[in-house]
């Protein structure tokens, strides 16, 4: 099963931090998070994640409630809030010392912005957490979509990845409502949003990608894809890399 079927206005209760008013930041992105988890184990009876060591969930009957919600709506969302956790934890505890704001979930005016992140030096981020199994992420730029490769698989369009540009692109509604996310002075405001993708879990990026797609960022290879907008592709075991200056 894939995890990147349901919309964000299905989610049940999604903590959300709107641009013009309040924020779910830093270490209250795990507190938050911890919390619907909570929630969900009391109304579903599914087993905790995110304070166990294992990555798997558990599956139930298809017949019960439990196994109708796991099967669809749990799995899904319980995915997506583990893939959010988890590199908002890798990134505080990488950069929380050094004053990193990372804020969760920014509503513009058609998407959700999984993590917006303000690094120490200013340099502004609108990351969205994708994550495809095990499959291997291909840009086509001569139809302009992306393509998702599996082993003993014919390769197959990954439209939603494409959506998912079209998304990031909604960061200028931030730079319209002059959100104080983006800093309280105009230089700041004023400054790019660098717009990623990040692949998390077993998904990567195929090493069979066009050479002049490959790029360096940072200190971290990525993709550097051209649609309307430049948008990044860096896998999640490299954003740590990909957000730090070049090395001098």
């Amino acid at each position: 099963m894939t995890t990147n079927s349901l919309d964000d206005e299905q989610i049940i209760r999604p903590p959300i931090s709107l641009p013009d008013s309040d924020y779910i930041q830093n270490r209250d992105i795990l507190v938050e998070l911890e919390a619907e988890e909570n929630r969900l184990m009391i109304a579903y009876g599914i087993s905790g994640f995110l304070t166990t060591a294992s990555l798997i969930l558990p599956i139930y009957p298809l017949g019960t409630m439990a196994g109708a919600t796991a099967t669809g709506l749990s799995i899904e969302y319980f995915t997506r809030v583990r893939r959010i956790y988890s590199v908002t934890k890798m990134l505080l505890e990488s950069f929380g010392k050094d004053g990193i704001v990372i804020t969760l979930r920014v509503r513009t005016n058609i998407a959700l912005i999984d993590l917006f992140v303000k690094m120490p030096d200013k340099r502004a981020f609108a990351l969205l957490l994708r994550n495809h199994d095990t499959g291997k992420v291909k840009w086509r730029d001569d139809k302009k979509l992306f393509y998702i490769y599996k082993v003993g698989k014919k390769p197959r369009r990954w439209d939603s990845l494409t959506k998912t540009i079209e998304q990031l692109q909604s960061t200028i509604y931030l730079k319209n409502l002059k959100s104080s996310l983006l800093g309280t002075s105009s230089a700041e405001r004023n400054r790019p949003i660098s717009k990623v993708v990040v692949l998390c879990g077993n998904t990567t990026i195929h090493s069979d990608n066009a050479p002049e797609f490959w790029v360096e960022f940072g200190r971290a290879k990525a993709l550097k894809i051209y649609k309307d907008v430049v948008t990044y592709v860096v896998e999640q075991e490299n954003l740590i890399d990909f957000l730090l200056p070049p090395a001098k």
